[in-house]
């Protein structure tokens, strides 16, 4: 007969990650208990600005977006060490099918460009990056809703403006200068755009001017034309990031809460 062994316990043969990463939307309890606080900050923060009235509580998930609420949820998401989602985490999550994005929408960040469409936001961003050091001699240029500060400004078209947080890093990204069909595949990883554009089943909108939203479509097309940052319609979604997930905080599914 042969000798049973003992169960073999052995090492990792890896590093082990200090933290892991974990993602949903904003759902169930947590969903309720934010809503509550955004609308309490929208009514005496903000005036009650019906730009921000765009976010409801609907069959078990917060539906609704748009970059100034996306950017006030983070002053609020900041409270737990949380940020909502650039659009290189939303190429991750695609990837790994950790959440469903088909058949709903996302606002991850501000385009600035050259253009026809200048407004008091636009001169205002423009000016505040010149202090910072940036000439500003190439663009567009991608800044994430979460590396930025909502304020209230009358002489702004939504009475609404945004200000650069210190950590706020915009980059340079040519490809958002053209039209066509890309692969998932071309995606770069450290932007989240297509490297390239030969062909594929999504589609990148990216040739505009002045100052538009970033926004990953329904149907996991990327848009980054759109001027009108006010608008919100049911499909919209917002996505949260835990950067630094313990082991209380993850489910069996790998999201948060």
């Amino acid at each position: 007969m042969k000798t049973k062994l003992s169960k073999f316990i052995g090492r990792p043969l890896m590093k082990m990650p200090e933290f892991i990463p974990s993602v949903n939307f904003l759902t169930e309890s947590f969903a309720k208990e934010f809503l509550k606080e955004y609308n309490e900050r929208v009514q005496f923060d903000y005036g009650n600005n019906p730009v921000l009235n765009v976010l409801n509580y609907d069959e078990g998930v917060v539906k609704g977006s748009n970059p100034y609420a996306v950017s006030l949820a983070n002053q609020i998401l900041r409270q737990e060490n949380l940020r909502t989602a650039t659009h290189v985490d939303l190429e991750k999550i695609l990837k790994i099918n950790v959440l469903e994005l088909q058949g709903v929408s996302e606002d991850t960040g501000l385009i600035l460009r050259r253009g026809n469409f200048p407004n008091e936001l636009a001169q205002d961003l423009t000016k505040q990056l010149e202090e910072r050091g940036y000439k500003l001699t190439k663009k567009p240029l991608v800044i994430w809703l979460n590396q930025l500060e909502l304020e209230t400004d009358e002489n702004c078209p939504d009475g609404l403006k945004f200000e650069l947080l210190e950590n706020c890093e915009p980059f340079y990204s040519p490809i958002l200068n053209k039209n066509g069909r890309f692969s998932s595949e071309d995606v770069n990883e450290k932007t989240g755009f297509p490297m390239r554009l030969r062909g594929g089943e999504r589609y990148l909108y990216g040739k505009g001017s002045g100052l538009s939203k970033l926004n990953l479509m329904r149907d996991l097309w990327v848009s980054s034309i759109d001027h009108d940052l006010k608008y919100s319609n049911s499909r919209g979604r917002i996505v949260v990031i835990d950067d630094k997930a313990t082991t209380n905080k993850i489910s069996g599914s790998g999201h948060y809460w």
